[in-house]
C-alpha cells in the first residue's frame, strides 16, 4: 500500500513539473522576453523525460506519413506568420539554438573540423518543431509544384520562409540567420574555420568576430557572409540506388560550412541517411569524369571521390533531433548513404554559410578563380 501510495504521489509530482514546464514554454514561444539558461527552461521537463524515455512526448508525434502531412498543413494555413520576420528580436532567441549544447572543445578537427551532437534541442522545443515541420505539399509549392522525383532534394529555403511556416518555424529559422547566431558559431567554429578556411579572415583582412552576415538572397548588403537555413526533406524513395542519396563529395566550393539537424519521423523504420566522414588516404583528388566510367562510378556531381581512395573515420546516423555540422574545404569529403524504399520522406533542417566578396559581389572559390 505504501509503495502504491508513493507511486501515486510522484506520478502527481511528475504531471505537476510537465504542465507548469510546458506553461513556460508556451510563453517564450509566445512572446520571448529575455534569456534565461538552458536548465531553468527546460529542465524540470527533463527530469521526467530522461526516466521516461520520451514515451508521452511521442504522442503527437506518433503517427504516419500521410496523417503528419495533413497535421502540418492545417497548421501551416492557421499558423503562418502575418508580421515581418525582421520585426523578431533575434537577441532574445538564443534558447532555441542549435548550438547550445556545443563548445569549441566538442568540435573534431579530423580529419577536418566536424561536431555531432545528439539530441541537440531541448525536447520540448524539439517535439513542437517536429509536429510543426511543413507539409510535402507545403514544401513543394516552395519549388513551383513540380512533380515529385524519386528520392530528390526539396526546400524552403529562409527567404521564401515567410507565409509557409508557422510562427514558431518562423522564429526558428530567423534565428539561425541572425548575426547573434553567427556570434555563436564563431565560439564554437572559429578555431576550425581559421585551421580548415583561412582565406575567411585572409581575403578580408578582418578576424571572424568582426565580419557582418546577412540572409542569403533576401537583399543587398556589404556584409560579408551570407547564411541561409533550409526546411526541406529527401522526397520517399520508389527506387533505391545502390550508389547512395549522394556519393563522397565535397560541397560548393562558396560554402564555409554545412550543417544537419534530423528530423526523422517516430514510424520511419527504413534504413540508411547516414553521413559518413571520409578521410583521404592520399592528397585529396577528384576523380576526373573521365575516369568515372573506369571505376564503376556514376558520372557527374553525384560522387566526386572513389570510395577505394578514402577511409571512413565517422558515421552518423539519421536520429532525431541529431546535428551534425562540418567546415567545407577542398578535403571536407563526405556522403550520404543510399535509403531504402519508404514512403517516409528524409526530413531536415540544414544551415549553411557563404562567403561573398565585398564590392564585386562574386562568390570566392577557396581553390583558386570564382564560382
Amino acid at each position: 500500500a505504501e509503495n502504491v501510495t508513493f507511486d501515486r504521489d510522484v506520478s502527481r509530482l511528475i504531471q505537476e513539473i510537465e504542465a507548469e514546464a510546458d506553461a513556460l514554454l508556451e510563453r517564450r514561444l509566445g512572446a520571448s522576453n529575455g534569456s534565461r539558461s538552458w536548465s531553468a527552461r527546460f529542465g524540470a521537463r527533463r527530469l521526467y523525460e530522461d526516466n521516461d524515455n520520451d514515451n508521452d512526448n511521442d504522442n503527437d508525434n506518433d503517427k504516419d506519413e500521410e496523417a503528419h502531412a495533413q497535421e502540418s498543413t492545417d497548421q501551416d494555413a492557421g499558423g503562418a506568420v502575418n508580421a515581418s520576420l525582421e520585426s523578431v528580436n533575434t537577441s532574445e532567441l538564443g534558447w532555441m539554438s542549435v548550438l547550445q549544447k556545443a563548445s569549441a572543445a566538442s568540435v573534431r578537427l579530423t580529419p577536418y573540423p566536424h561536431l555531432v551532437i545528439y539530441d541537440a534541442l531541448p525536447p520540448t522545443l524539439y517535439n513542437k518543431l517536429a509536429a510543426g515541420f511543413p507539409s510535402i505539399k507545403t514544401i513543394m509549392s516552395a519549388n513551383g509544384n513540380k512533380r515529385m522525383a524519386n528520392n530528390f532534394r526539396y526546400d524552403i529555403s529562409a527567404t521564401k520562409a515567410r507565409g509557409r511556416l508557422n510562427a514558431l518555424w518562423s522564429k526558428f529559422v530567423n534565428y539561425h540567420t541572425s548575426n547573434e547566431f553567427f556570434k555563436e558559431v564563431v565560439r564554437v567554429f572559429g578555431p576550425g574555420i581559421r585551421k580548415q578556411r583561412p582565406d575567411v579572415e585572409k581575403l578580408r583582412k578582418r578576424k571572424l568576430e568582426a565580419l557582418g552576415v546577412h540572409t542569403r538572397y533576401r537583399k543587398k548588403s556589404n556584409s560579408e557572409l551570407a547564411i541561409d537555413c533550409q526546411v526541406g526533406m529527401n522526397s520517399p524513395v520508389r527506387v533505391r540506388s545502390r550508389h547512395g542519396v549522394r556519393g563522397p563529395h565535397v560541397d560548393a566550393k562558396k560554402e564555409v560550412w554545412g550543417a544537419l539537424l534530423y528530423f526523422r519521423q517516430p514510424k520511419d523504420t527504413s534504413t540508411g541517411g547516414a553521413l559518413q566522414v571520409f578521410k583521404c588516404k592520399g592528397k585529396c583528388r577528384q576523380v576526373p569524369e573521365r575516369e568515372k566510367r573506369k571505376r564503376g562510378m556514376l558520372r557527374g556531381y553525384h560522387q566526386q571521390f572513389d570510395h577505394a581512395d578514402l577511409n571512413l573515420v565517422a558515421t552518423v546516423p539519421y536520429k532525431r533531433n541529431t546535428l551534425v555540422w562540418f567546415i567545407n574545404s577542398d578535403t571536407s569529403v563526405h556522403s550520404v548513404t543510399s535509403r531504402s524504399v519508404t514512403h517516409f520522406r528524409f526530413s531536415n533542417f540544414v544551415l549553411v554559410g557563404v562567403y561573398v566578396q565585398y564590392g564585386s559581389r562574386r562568390l570566392v572559390n577557396f581553390w583558386g578563380g570564382y564560382d
